[in-house]
């Protein structure tokens, strides 16, 4: 263990030697150059200049929407002007082929005490646990308590505590959505009724559902796909959530060969027999409109995503179709929501210990509106639905977003033209959000999926038994569990 220690010791020396000698990644200069002509250049060379280290992916950054960079440093140099200081952002980004090296690079900077202040939350090759338990991560809720500007009722405590680790936060994400089931309407209807019995839907039910479909009807249904590919409804896909249910992280011990666990491997193995699993169609994907996109899938799939493009507009005003019907949230098994994000693209942020902790969460809090906070949107960009963490934005947020939707949402509501029938039926809508963001959210998980999908692979291959492979999968978390 000694040894194994100091070899890891002199690899993050070694990494950020050559760190040092690169800096931190590409400067994108232009990103604040234009602030910095704006202001006096008595002020731009100004000694109390603070600066922060910020490291995030190419494409993080909305389409459609200004560099929320500058915007968020000139708020922030509006309230440090009081006590003469300026602060500078230096912006780093990587690309997606890039993402394991950087994971790889900030283990190594932070265990040598030079990390990125603030950095993007990323879940593959990184591990929130791991860097929280090793002291590399501040906890953001102690910062959120210490600091004389916020409070933890400011934010969606709900969604927050499910990125938290031993009760402390070391992942703040800037906003969060939901996935919206819908069931094809041409099934028998007991099981539509069955899809219907509780208020949320887990995908293990959902896995469920499919294969009685196919033994009991596979002569009519044997066509379908268990679901479109917009619900990351594939192996690898279902592997990560489905192993948090069976580990303990406060005792640190995995309990994968366990039975349920075993029979997880079964029903996929079973899907894939009848060939339920679709390969994700980028035409398919982006076919418009709605309803062309409907009658599409009535014919390849069993289930449909309600939100595409994170317009959950069927779901929101209760609207049926003739090819899907009923609309639920997607959960959990224990019935929390599942929030709709996708990792190295939703605007999630972690703050390094070893940094500037007090500093990037200031910055992070000025960063939040003009990262996520619909306002106003120009020509031909796309509104969404994702729901703003801290509570204040709730309202202006969906105001925004409703109007800037108003020819699309007349397909919804009936009358549209009568003002009355409108704003009620969008004053329901926004509760109905309302009513979701509130609601008990589901932990991310904590598992990089890396260090087991070659032996979960093997069984999608038939090349092991679930039995086998859960066994070494099981071995394989413990190990990681106690380093």
């Amino acid at each position: 263990m000694l040894h194994r220690k100091l070899f890891i010791c002199l690899t993050a020396a070694c990494a950020v030697l050559m760190l040092s000698a690169c800096g931190h990644g590409q400067r994108q200069d232009d990103v604040y150059a234009q602030y910095l002509q704006d202001i006096p250049s008595d002020e731009a060379h100004n000694d109390s200049v603070l600066v922060l280290s910020v490291l995030l992916p190419e494409h993080a950054i909305p389409p459609g929407r200004s560099d929320p960079f500058p915007i968020a440093e000139r708020a922030m140099n509006r309230k440090l002007a009081e006590s003469g200081q300026t602060l500078r952002v230096e912006l780093s980004t990587f690309s997606h082929n890039e993402r394991h090296d950087i994971a790889t690079r900030m283990t190594a900077m932070m265990m040598a005490g030079n990390p990125y202040d603030l950095f993007h939350f990323m879940l593959r090759g990184h591990s929130i646990w791991h860097d929280s338990q090793s002291g590399f991560l501040a906890c953001i809720y102690t910062l959120m308590d210490e600091s004389p500007n916020t409070s933890r009722e400011d934010f969606f405590t709900n969604v927050l505590d499910a990125f938290t680790v031993d009760d402390g936060l070391y992942a703040f994400p800037l906003n969060f959505g939901f996935h919206y089931i819908t069931i094809n309407s041409s099934l028998p209807q007991e099981l539509v009724y069955r899809f219907t019995e509780k208020e949320t839907v887990c995908k293990a039910r959902l896995m469920y559902l499919y294969l009685e479909l196919q033994r009991m009807y596979n002569a009519d249904f044997g066509h379908l796909y268990v679901a479109e590919p917009l619900l990351y409804f594939a192996p690898n896909s279902l592997l990560d959530r489905t192993i948090s249910n069976f580990i303990d992280f406060n005792s640190r011990k995995a309990n994968l060969n366990n039975n349920k666990f075993i029979d997880f491997f079964h029903n996929i193995l079973h899907i894939q027999e009848f060939d339920g699993f679709a390969e994700i169609d980028l035409v398919h994907l982006t076919t418009f409109p709605d309803t062309q996109r409907r009658i599409q899938n009535a014919g390849r799939y069993m289930f449909m995503s309600d939100g595409f493009h994170s317009l959950p507009l069927y779901f929101l005003f209760e609207k049926e179709s003739p090819y899907f019907t009923q609309h639920l949230p997607l959960a959990n098994s224990e019935g929390e929501l599942i929030s709709h994000l996708r990792f190295g693209v939703s605007p999630i942020f972690s703050i390094a210990a070893g940094g500037q902790p007090e500093l990037a969460w200031e910055f992070l809090q000025h960063l939040i509106s003009p990262m996520v906070v619909t306002t106003r949107l120009p020509p031909q960009s796309s509104a969404n639905f994702n729901i703003p963490i801290k509570r204040a934005y709730f309202q202006s947020n969906f105001s925004a977003v409703f109007h800037h939707l108003d020819d699309l949402i007349s397909e919804y509501i009936k009358d549209m033209n009568n003002e009355a029938v409108r704003s009620r039926a969008i004053e329901k809508a926004i509760d109905r959000l309302a009513t979701l963001s509130e609601l008990p959210i589901a932990a991310i998980p904590l598992v990089p999926i890396d260090i087991i999908e070659d032996d979960f692979n093997q069984v999608l291959r038939r090349i092991t038994t679930p039995e086998d492979a859960a066994q070494r999968m099981d071995n394989r978390i413990t190990l990681w569990l106690i380093e």
